[in-house]
């Protein structure tokens, strides 16, 4: 069997960050819903949509939470054990940072302008 899940690196403008928890990538630009009439389904309403990566990063001392919620216009990498690497453009980070002190994490979500999935030919 191979490996699909597990150990993820994640970078911001290729500075490395400590993952905790849970890595949620939605990369795609657009979502579509379903327009439907008394006869059924008509069509389809396709709308842009902020692509995003969201998890749970650990707290270090040298960590300026300041800084990492303020952060904006980055580059946010994900390279996941299957193989897969994603990529999240010109993106800021939207979260109020709230600091859990029982195990030291806090949780990040990078909202961006462009995200795609990057092939092992790219």
């Amino acid at each position: 069997m191979k490996d699909i899940a597990g150990q993820v690196f994640f970078k911001v403008d290729g500075s490395q960050y400590s993952v905790a928890g849970s890595v949620t990538v939605s990369l795609g630009n657009t979502s579509k819903e379903a327009l439907v009439g008394h006869t059924g389904v008509d069509g389809f309403k396709v709308l842009p949509k902020a692509p995003f990566i969201e998890c749970q990063f650990r707290d270090f001392p040298d960590i300026d939470l300041n800084k990492v919620e303020r952060l904006q216009g980055v580059t946010v990498t994900v390279e996941l054990k299957g193989g897969k690497n994603g990529v999240l453009r010109d993106a800021s980070q939207v979260n109020a940072l709230e600091l859990n002190t029982e195990d030291g994490t806090y949780t990040v979500r990078f909202e961006g302008k462009s995200g795609e999935w990057l092939t092992a030919q790219d």
